[in-house]
């Protein structure tokens, strides 16, 4: 699964597995030591307009939201996509970029 890294990050893997159900409150607490103008800094996610990477960017902005982030989800065409991975101008300030490789 993780190609040439496998020794590296299967320990971590391991290390950090759940029983998938969201960890809300305990995200919570996490970023309450935060300081409130770092937290009200705005987090932005772009993925391309694919299903699945939509499905993606709709629930990491819910998680995001409903912990008390300031988060911007944009989608874009996905023929474009690519200008944001290699074109600075394009990715301007965004925080967050969906990849597979």
């Amino acid at each position: 699964m993780y190609g040439f890294a496998k020794d590296d990050l299967t320990p971590y893997a391991d290390s950090v597995k759940t029983d998938g159900t969201a960890k809300i409150e305990e995200a919570k607490k996490l970023l309450a030591g935060v300081p409130a103008d770092v937290k009200s800094q705005q987090i932005s996610l772009v993925v391309p307009q694919q299903a699945e990477t939509q499905q993606l960017g709709v629930g990491i902005k819910d998680a995001a939201d409903k912990i008390g982030l300031k988060f911007k989800l944009n989608v874009v065409p996905a023929t474009g996509y690519s200008n944001y991975l290699y074109d600075p101008a394009t990715r301007g300030d965004t925080d967050l970029l969906y990849t597979q490789f």
